[in-house]
């Protein structure tokens, strides 16, 4: 089983026993899943047990519990995704499920450890990010890894009843400062 520590967090690789209430809980909470493009609502077990499964048996995944050190708490999810072995490229997102712990330096920490785990065991060479315009903690989190703004997609989703867009990030592993 993989983990990988951070100052306040470690990431846990995911089990299906993660499928359950607690994460289905976060997927069915409209303040946690706001910005989030892929997620239906309701959000039912059965679909969460398949999408982890999925990640699990995925060779161009690779998906972790964010976990509380002091606490032992399950705060999370972090997935590194789309991993293109030919291109040293992957896509990483993160949620903080558990509202206790925002705007903590929870999501920062578990964000930077997931991109130092990216580059160093992956040996990944760029990281992207595809954020909406309008999540400021997203954009936030992305500028203070070191992301960089490559460009922007005008109108590219339908959020809350209008389009908005999407910001693309990149960050490459020469520029990371842990």
């Amino acid at each position: 089983m993989i983990q990988v520590e951070g100052k306040k967090i470690i990431l846990r690789e995911i089990t299906q026993k993660d499928a359950a209430e607690e994460y289905l809980g976060w997927l069915n909470d409209d303040e946690v899943t706001k910005g989030l493009d892929t997620i239906v609502k309701p959000y039912p077990l059965d679909m969460l047990k398949a999408y982890v499964a999925d990640a699990i048996a995925s060779k161009v995944t690779h998906m972790f519990i964010i976990v509380d050190k002091e606490t032992s708490d399950n705060i999370g999810t972090a997935k590194i995704h789309s991993i293109s072995e030919k291109n040293g490229t992957c896509n990483l997102g993160m949620m903080i499920g558990n509202k206790k712990y925002w705007g903590k330096g929870y999501g920062q920490d578990a964000y930077n450890t997931a991109i130092d785990y990216a580059f160093t065991r992956l040996q990944i060479r760029k990281i992207w990010e595809l954020a909406n315009a309008d999540n400021y903690a997203s954009l936030s989190m992305c500028k203070k890894a070191g992301f960089q703004i490559e460009g922007q997609l005008k109108e590219q989703v339908l959020s809350e009843g209008k389009y908005i867009d999407k910001v693309l990030l990149g960050l490459f592993a020469r520029d990371w400062k842990k």
